[in-house]
């Protein structure tokens, strides 16, 4: 159906319910602009309330499937397979988590659909068709994409590249309980007889941090970034980096910030050193306040902030010591 939008969710604890929230929100704008709906497509253990706030903040209707058990990936892609058999619609949306990607991909498959993974954004364009835009060419540009010679267009979405609104007004939506037999696959009859788990890093979620300092190339000794660690800690900010920092090996990978890393939405970044090149500011796109550290005053992170310090790293590294040691 033309401008009827799919949004896949997955029972709570196993989705960033905040990523999903302003996927809804965005899908819910691309409905208007298209004259669709927007359906909230539910897997696995649901309550009531929960699908009062998906229709808050954008979902015109929610189609569920009530699992109490965990779904293995081929019992959901029966039953994703159904609902879109059945409901025909024209975009079908995942969070890109590696769930919503394996997802994603077989049913690609399955449908012959078009399918754009990673997408920082998703628009119209003037002819009625839905495009989505990523990173390619290693991340040197922004790619518009549209899926052509296929009816059915899906699109796994970045964490936190949109921002989360309540619809103004009342949703009177439909709330609808989908019900499939479940096929034995093979997987289901395997007996397991021992599990033995790997050990994972601990990991950082840097994009619920509500205050952030990101270290630039400009950022040239260890000791300086050292530095710059201590003042985040005293300020209960989490650090982050752009590629240019990661690749010179000064922090993790995990904390890279921009189109190759993770997208963030703090209420305060300041940025270290950062020049701003579009690839990195691309994920900062819906921070609160910017403020940036720069020694160059043509540094294209100006045109971004909403403050400017055109002065040495170190120099204003110094002034921000000595702040915090007088009032200690």
């Amino acid at each position: 159906m033309r401008g009827k939008i799919f949004v896949v969710c997955t029972a709570a604890g196993q989705y960033d319910q905040e990523d999903m929230l302003q996927l809804l929100t965005k899908s819910n704008l691309l409905a208007f602009q298209s004259k669709g709906s927007v359906t909230a497509v539910c897997m696995g253990e649901f309550r009531k309330d929960q699908f009062n706030t998906l229709m808050e903040y954008g979902a015109d209707n929610v189609l569920f499937h009530q699992c109490h058990v965990p779904l293995s990936s081929n019992r959901m892609r029966d039953i994703a397979i159904a609902m879109i058999e059945e409901k025909k619609p024209e975009v079908v949306l995942f969070p890109a988590t590696d769930e919503g990607k394996r997802l994603a991909a077989v049913l690609s498959a399955h449908f012959d659909a078009g399918l754009t993974a990673d997408c920082i954004d998703i628009g119209i364009e003037t002819d009625g068709d839905f495009y989505f835009t990523r990173a390619a060419m290693n991340d040197s540009v922004i790619a518009k994409i549209r899926c052509m010679n296929c009816d059915l267009k899906m699109g796994t979405v970045k964490q936190r590249v949109f921002v989360k609104e309540k619809c103004a007004g009342k949703r009177d939506g439909t709330i609808e309980h989908f019900f499939m037999e479940p096929k034995t696959h093979p997987e289901e009859i395997i007996q397991v007889v021992e599990q033995v788990f790997r050990k994972k890093k601990s990991q950082i979620d840097i994009g619920k941090a509500s205050v952030v300092f990101c270290i630039g190339r400009g950022v040239k000794q260890s000791g300086t970034y050292e530095r710059i660690c201590k003042l985040a800690d005293l300020c209960n900010a989490e650090i982050t980096a752009t590629r240019a920092a990661v690749e010179e090996l000064f922090i993790d990978k995990e904390r890279q910030v921009g189109q190759s890393g993770k997208s963030i939405s703090p209420r305060l970044y300041i940025s270290f050193g950062v020049s701003g090149a579009s690839q990195h500011m691309v994920g900062i796109k819906n921070a609160g306040i910017v403020v940036a550290v720069n020694h160059d005053p043509y540094a294209p992170v100006f045109s971004y902030a909403d403050y400017a310090i055109v002065d040495e790293i170190e120099a204003v590294v110094r002034e921000l010591e000595m702040f915090f040691s007088m009032t200690a």
